[in-house]
């Protein structure tokens, strides 16, 4: 914990923090009367900038003068089109390829549904970034909570790391560089040590962030990329508490968790040990109290900060045992391309279109391509963006639906990869509502849901079908479970019942699985990514045989 001229100057960081979100929102609001105006802009001033560059000569950029011709000279253009600049930027240093100025980074995308790529981001990105994913998220908090909700510590369930180019540019993902820009902060802002967020060493990095976390009782904040994570702390924090409250007690590092000796000994100086913490520990997991464990941890504690996809709310909605009633900030709509939206408020899993962040083109589902200004309520889209790092026309792949108007300015859905469906013979169901339908079906059988994935196997005899591996925190009826999953599945798609009906996918499966299958399969892959610099999203559908064929090992 930190010494009272240390929570002082932590004070004064967020107070800093808060002020410049205040004054970026009041900015937000001033471009929300003119969004399409602005958005028309940026794309106009990116074109100018990098007209010289060797992809603005090729498509004639300097003479450009409206969408229309913009549209008719430049393609949309996939990553094999930029794949071959970013290689020479990357490898040689190369200058005026797609942008006027080196990057100055890469971000590692995560190869969720392609192999993984190293985006290029500006300056110009790094900033705007920064004004809308630190600064207006500090600033809407405040707004609604007041200055008593910076009184706190941040617990920051990620870690950063990064490497470097042949040519010396950093690779990282786009949660390491916000780390990396407060380096110097990170010890007045967060529960987890420097060592620990910014890891040079191999380590068991939950077991680290839940044991400061715990020690500490003034918490006020969660941050992380997904509500997985966050899940996945509580889950290590009940099953290791008893471990937790006696290091805690003694101020010391258990053994058995994994790290380097000398970084053993660095973090045990950041402990000391704290009878008093550890009883307290001890009391709220061998009470029965009602509250919501988190709030009993940390009763300060008001706001978790996390992903806004669609396709992720089912962890959110575990997590809800925990959080109870806490708000939620969803960052928005942010991929290494860019940061496309924010919320307007908490909780607020809409978000509005940043103007002034990208050039957005929109793709309806009739492949008719769109502006800002021919946006309707319910349409759903794809987006074609034009950034400021050298991507232009480019493909996004996720799905949106437009769910409202803010002035001028479109709120946005983020529903999920456009292709992330289940898809055996054209049924085409969508994740989030596949989400929905097994824990419908969980609890019309009174099981609690803990985790699921589902695999399309198509080579399946005598029909393909749809095996679903869940894990439950009870054994139900399997059959009533069934039965019931089908039904809900039926709900949400007649092609999906007529093709069960007409014989052209055969009935599903489902599964009962160990209890912990599904994070250790993710843990090592979030392991490698650590160390990759990269980032891996929750797997919920599987696309391949071995991937099917680690769950049916855990069949019980």
């Amino acid at each position: 914990m930190l010494s009272e001229g240390r929570i002082m100057v932590r004070k004064r960081i967020f107070s800093e923090i808060i002020k410049r979100g205040k004054s970026t929102l009041e900015t937000l609001e001033q471009v929300n009367r003119h969004a399409p105006e602005i958005n028309d802009a940026f794309l106009k001033n990116c074109l100018c900038e990098n007209a010289d560059t060797e992809f603005g000569r090729k498509y004639g950029f300097a003479s450009i003068r409206s969408y229309e011709e913009y549209v008719n000279r430049v393609p949309v253009c996939g990553w094999d089109i930029f794949e071959p600049y970013v290689t020479r930027m990357a490898e040689k240093g190369e200058t005026g390829l797609i942008t006027r100025d080196l990057p100055v980074c890469f971000y590692y995308t995560s190869g969720t549904t392609s192999r993984p790529k190293w985006i290029p981001v500006s300056q110009k990105s790094i900033e705007t970034q920064t004004r809308y994913l630190i600064d207006a998220m500090f600033g809407i908090t405040s707004r609604e909570m007041g200055d008593i909700w910076s009184n706190g510590a941040i617990l920051l369930i990620a870690e950063s790391t990064s490497h470097k180019t042949p040519s010396g540019i950093p690779v990282c993902l786009i949660s390491s560089r916000t780390i990396e820009n407060q380096r110097s902060l990170a010890s007045f802002l967060y529960t987890s040590p420097p060592e620990v967020i910014l890891p040079a060493a191999e380590m068991d990095s939950m077991a680290l962030h839940v044991l400061f976390a715990l020690e500490n009782p003034q918490i006020t904040e969660i941050q992380s990329s997904f509500a997985v994570y966050p899940l996945e702390f509580m889950h290590y924090l009940e099953g290791h508490w008893e471990l937790l409250a006696h290091q805690i007690e003694l101020g010391t590092i258990d053994q058995s968790i994994q790290m380097p000796d000398r970084l053993r000994a660095v973090l045990r100086k950041r402990l000391v040990p704290n009878p008093k913490r550890a009883a307290e520990i001890r009391e709220i997991f061998h009470s029965s109290h009602g509250e919501p464990l988190m709030q009993r941890l940390w009763p300060e504690i008001k706001v978790i900060v996390t992903g806004t996809a669609a396709e992720h709310e089912i962890y959110e909605r575990q997590l809800r045992q925990y959080t109870g009633d806490l708000s939620f900030f969803h960052r928005g709509y942010t991929a290494s391309e860019g940061l496309f939206t924010i919320p307007e408020k908490l909780n607020d899993r809409d978000g509005l279109l940043l103007a002034d962040s990208a050039f957005y083109e929109f793709v309806l589902e009739d492949g008719q391509i769109v502006t800002m200004d021919q946006l309707k309520e319910g349409m759903r889209c794809t987006l074609l963006v034009t950034n400021g790092s050298g991507l232009y026309r480019y493909p996004m792949g996720d799905l949106l639906e437009i769910t409202g108007f803010c002035n001028t300015c479109p709120k946005v859905r983020l529903l999920g990869r456009e292709n992330r469906t289940l898809n055996l013979t054209t049924e085409k169901l969508h994740m989030p509502l596949v989400n929905e339908a097994v824990e419908k079906a969980c609890a019309a059988v009174g099981v609690r849901l803990l985790n699921y994935t589902v695999y399309a196997d198509r080579a399946a005899i005598p029909l393909p079908h749809y095996t679903f591996y869940l894990e439950m925190q009870s054994a139900p009826d399997m059959e009533h479970l069934r039965s019931a999953l089908i039904g809900e599945l039926r709900n949400i798609s007649d092609d999906f019942s007529h093709k069960l009906d007409s014989g052209k996918i055969g009935t599903p499966v489902v599964r009962k699985i160990e209890n912990g299958t599904w994070e250790s399969y993710m843990r090592p892959l979030w392991e490698r990514a650590a160390r990759e610099s990269r980032q891996v999203k929750p797997v919920c559908l599987l696309t391949t045989s071995e991937e099917a064929a680690y769950f049916e090992a855990h069949i019980v």
